[in-house]
Parts: C-alpha cells; sequence; structure tokens
C-alpha cells in the first residue's frame, strides 16, 4: 500500500510540473506571435520544420515553421505572419 502512495505522490507531482511547462510554453508562444508581424506569402513546404516565403520587398526566405501551426492550412500563395526579426513563421 505505501508503494501505492508514493507513486500516486509522483504522478501528482509530474502532473503539476508538466502543467507548469505547458503554461511556459503558451506564455513563449504568445510573447513570440506579439512581436510586430510583417505579412509574407507561403510558398512551398520544404520539410516539417521549413518553408519558403515570399516577403513584402520581394525577397524569398528559408524559413522555421511554428510547430503549432497547423499545416494543412499552409497553401501555396495564401498569406502568412511572419515574426518580423526571424522570419519564422508565426500564423
Amino acid at each position: 500500500m505505501e508503494h501505492l502512495d508514493v507513486m500516486e505522490e509522483y504522478v501528482k507531482l509530474e502532473t503539476r510540473n508538466l502543467e507548469k511547462e505547458l503554461l511556459h510554453a503558451q506564455e513563449e508562444v504568445k510573447r513570440i506571435q506579439s512581436v510586430p508581424l510583417v505579412i509574407g506569402q507561403f510558398l512551398e513546404a520544404v520539410d516539417q520544420d521549413h518553408a519558403i516565403v515570399g516577403s513584402t520587398t520581394g525577397s524569398n526566405y528559408f524559413v522555421r515553421v511554428l510547430s503549432i501551426l497547423d499545416r494543412e492550412l499552409l497553401k501555396p500563395g495564401c498569406s502568412v505572419a511572419l515574426h518580423k526579426y526571424s522570419n519564422a513563421l508565426v500564423e
């Protein structure tokens, strides 16, 4: 019985830690998305984490795609929001 109590306490502690990590990750996403964004055009996916986008200045960029984005919505020619400084695709 004591073993079950120890395991239960461990699971509760891990759950609290994971909830804190989730909250931190959500805050980080909000922080990234709160930076002034630049509008661009999605050109093509390179792999699961990267794409080529065109900016309003006419330049094309190889950029990182934020992991929370739905890749199914990224179609060639669609408008996207890019992080102002890193050009990462965030929306």
